[in-house]
């Protein structure tokens, strides 16, 4: 039990030791994430977790010990990889957003040519604005330009076609159900983890 009669941190109770008021864990894992101190442990060793504490500054150890937790939940969901199939995943995203605003840019690049729309350096995105709707007034039967092609495969979508996210990926950002409070929140690992993935609980 924890100093002052209250519940066992998760630490603690895994290693069926009393929990101090003066622990260096139990702010980190409290008593209703097990799981959570259950991976950090058989990745890193209490040992070496509290090592890690030890040599960085106090502002610094709430990033360190989230680092320590994301990277433990990322190798129980995917054993013998860890973080990459989730580094794969932002990396394809990254790779499909940039594709997204190339194909927007030669639409919007598509219509102004259409519509006849000067944009050079000298003239400004309000004043081309200004020129287009002059020109609708003066020509008021010119139809809106068909919508434009979608972009031909460029660097980005081969890239992204080349390395497609992991199926299987199961993450998202916190939310209600986060570990932490809002200072301590950050992409985390479901609880439900994929069958295929998930160990047996100890």
């Amino acid at each position: 039990m924890a100093a002052g009669g209250g519940a066992a941190c998760a630490a603690c109770k895994y290693q069926r030791r009393r929990c101090t008021a003066d622990c260096q864990l139990a702010e980190y894992f409290p008593q209703d994430r097990p799981r959570v101190f259950r991976n950090a442990h058989r990745l890193f060793g209490v040992s070496n977790i509290l090592k890690t504490l030890a040599r960085v500054g106090p502002e610094r150890r709430r990033d360190a010990m989230r680092t320590i937790v994301y990277e433990a939940n990322a190798w129980e969901a995917y054993p013998g990889q860890g973080c990459v199939p989730i580094i794969h995943h932002l990396h394809h995203s990254v790779l499909q957003t940039q594709l997204q605003i190339d194909q927007a840019k030669q639409s919007i690049n598509a219509y102004r040519q259409a519509l006849g729309i000067v944009t050079t350096s000298s003239v400004s995105d309000d004043d081309a604005l200004l020129l287009h709707h002059h020109q609708q007034q003066q020509a008021p039967w010119i139809m809106d330009p068909a919508p434009a092609p979608m972009a031909p495969a460029s660097d980005n979508n081969a890239a992204a076609q080349a390395h497609p996210p992991p199926q299987d990926l199961n993450i998202h950002p916190p939310g209600s159900s986060s570990y932490y409070d809002d200072d301590m929140s950050y992409y985390f690992l479901d609880d439900e983890m994929p069958a295929n993935n998930t160990r047996e609980s100890r």
